[in-house]
């Protein structure tokens, strides 16, 4: 076990493909949204605000 290298870290394993938002009206938590990574704040917006959660609350 001494004489071993240490493991060698690969990127891939460690690499998100998508990104969770929370999704709050005054400040209270309604829901969370899972997007993939690069989209773009608009279409988080246009897609938190599409969530039924948030509907009810508008």
């Amino acid at each position: 076990m001494c004489g071993r290298p240490w493991p060698k870290a690969d990127p891939a394993l460690v690499a998100e493909n998508a990104v969770e938002y929370p999704v709050q009206i005054n400040g209270r938590l309604k829901d969370r949204l899972s997007v993939p990574v690069g989209t773009g704040a608009l279409a988080v917006l246009s897609a938190a605000k599409a969530l039924p959660k948030v509907q009810g609350d508008s």
